[in-house]
């Protein structure tokens, strides 16, 4: 609906004003019958004359534009609370999305932390330091990073269209503020001419014609409030169901990394325990062959002397 171009009561061209006439005449001249919604109104109109025939026309009419504005009040009021449903539900996500940046710093802080130390424990045991796989593990804070970067994109929409839809509501408000001060015009000038009994028929015609056109204005700022609505339902649903696969993509992409985690760190703690072992055993192995030198030396001037002294003095050895 434009409502930025100014309109009048009184501004209406001769073609115009001769179509509402006909439209006036035609009306005043028949009967109506019982279906039609004003025939209460017309009940006695064969017994006044036209004048007050044409104030039950306007008066007819004014009621029935008064019914309109009331729609449209209903309407503009649910729109209201799909507003602020949609606000409610914004904030929500705003704070979900906190919690997530949250704890994906503290993982990229603990995951940082963690390879530092078994990089660390790697140099300090002259191991092969992990190429491809500590690669994968870096590429999935950068991965939950994006998924939060589209999650935040997603209510970045949402809050643009929640500012649209402000928008649109201001719009019908201007609306609907300008149809209700056209009616309380129009309810002014029908006083003063029912009040004057000096009603001319271009006058009649006139009010006739704004009557028309402001319930027109009506029908339209209806139908765009409930376009409005069908959109906002539709961006509501859809929204959440984006919004729930996000979520659960998220903590099944945590609950990898976290079994990750728990995979590297007992692989360090089993390679530091196998180092550990392994220099123990070398350092054991250099005792015993220690321990066992010595006793070589100590033996070894015994066996010497021992075939020296069963041979006795002035007595050969036998040979072996």
């Amino acid at each position: 609906m434009t409502t930025g171009q100014p309109s009048s009561f009184l501004a209406f061209s001769e073609d115009t004003i001769r179509d509402a006439q006909k439209v006036k005449t035609s009306e005043l001249d028949g009967v109506p019958s019982e279906n039609e919604p004003f025939h209460g109104y017309f009940a006695e109109v064969d017994e006044v004359d036209p004048a007050d025939a044409s104030s039950i026309f306007e008066e007819a009419q004014r009621l029935c534009l008064i019914t309109e504005l009331r729609h449209c009040e209903v309407e503009l009021h649910r729109a209201s609370n799909e507003k602020k449903t949609l606000r409610l539900l914004l904030d929500k996500k705003e704070e979900e999305l906190k919690h997530l940046r949250s704890e994906l710093t503290k993982a990229r802080e603990y995951e940082s932390e963690l390879e530092k130390q078994v990089t660390s424990i790697m140099k300090k045991y002259g191991l092969p330091l992990p190429s491809s796989e500590a690669n994968t593990s870096m590429s999935q804070p950068q991965q939950k990073l994006d998924m939060i970067g589209q999650l935040r994109g997603e209510v970045d929409q949402v809050r643009a269209e929640c500012n649209e839809w402000k928008v649109k509501m201001d719009a019908l408000v201007v609306a609907k503020n300008d149809a209700l001060a056209k009616l309380l015009a129009l309810e002014v000038q029908l006083r003063n001419a029912q009040g004057s009994n000096l009603v001319q028929v271009g006058r009649i015609a006139k009010l006739e014609a704004s009557l028309v056109k402001a319930k027109a204005e009506v029908v339209e700022a209806r139908a765009e409030a409930s376009v409005i609505q069908g959109k906002a339902d539709r961006t509501v649903a859809i929204y959440l169901k984006d919004a729930t696969d996000a979520q659960m993509e998220l903590r099944e992409a945590s609950d990898q990394e976290k079994r990750s985690n728990d995979y590297e760190i007992k692989q360090a703690k089993l390679e530091e325990a196998d180092a550990k072992f392994v220099l123990s055993s070398d350092g054991d192995d250099d005792v015993e062959d220690d321990e066992e030198e010595g006793a070589a030396e100590e033996v070894t001037p015994g066996e010497e002397a021992g075939p020296r002294e069963a041979t006795g003095p002035g007595e050969i050895a036998p040979l072996e």
